[in-house]
């Protein structure tokens, strides 16, 4: 009898073992599930900010309309976007997210251009300005190894994201005047110039600049450094 009372006493000690332990972990890939969705949910309304927060720099010819850079709006009236893309006395064109299958576009002009950094500053017509929201600038730089958001109109196919790496930052890349730029491993290419690189939170660290055809994936921003003193130097009242 000892020993009987003993092997019930052993079994009902590991049937309860065994049945708390399938439900905890039932309720972890529940668990799982669930922050998936979330993470998901999250990574679908990061990709929609940076997507508003980005125009699209097109062409002056309205019977052949073609988006040819990207810009970020970076305060009230004013785009930031790459120099290569602009003219210094020219007029420019630019259409928002919700404006890509319609017959509609904006006026813009130069307000301010670093040739050495690649930069330049648009000034937007204010009685057609859109309703828009403007980028942050991240406070931190990115450093080699982390993931960065990228948006931009790749080959003029508007609004194409993609995701890159941070490879290196460096210092007088491609001019010894030139400030540091940072080196991500992404596939952008022609249309994406002028598009932004953003941190995990939103933030603007960095704006595509060029390409090398030397490698694979060799893509270049000019580094949230310079963007932010030029921004500032630009806009000093």
């Amino acid at each position: 009898m000892k020993n009987f009372m003993s092997l019930f006493f052993f079994g009902a000690f590991f049937y309860l073992v065994g049945c708390c332990s399938t439900t905890t972990g039932v309720r972890n890939d529940q668990q799982d599930v669930d922050q998936r969705k979330i993470d998901r949910h999250e990574k679908i309304e990061s990709v929609r900010k940076i997507k508003e927060l980005t125009v699209a720099i097109t062409n002056l010819n309205p019977d052949m309309p073609h988006i040819r850079c990207s810009g970020v709006w970076i305060k009230q009236r004013m785009i930031l976007t790459a120099a290569h893309c602009v003219e210094p006395d020219g007029l420019i064109t630019y259409i928002t997210l919700d404006e890509l299958d319609k017959d509609v576009s904006h006026l813009a002009v130069v307000k301010a251009i670093d040739d050495q950094n690649d930069l330049a500053l648009l000034l937007v017509d204010p009685s057609t300005e859109p309703h828009h929201f403007n980028v942050s600038i991240a406070k931190e730089s990115v450093e080699p190894g982390e993931e960065v958001d990228i948006m931009g109109h790749t080959v003029g196919q508007g609004w194409t994201y993609s995701k890159g790496y941070v490879s290196s930052i460096r210092e007088n890349h491609r001019t010894p005047e030139a400030a540091r730029v940072i080196q991500i491993s992404s596939p952008a290419w022609l249309g994406n110039s002028g598009g932004g690189a953003f941190n995990s939170l939103g933030k603007l660290v960095g704006l595509c600049s060029y390409i090398s055809n030397a490698g694979p994936f060799l893509t270049y921003f000019v580094h949230r450094d310079t963007i932010a003193k030029f921004i500032e130097k630009e806009t000093a009242i």
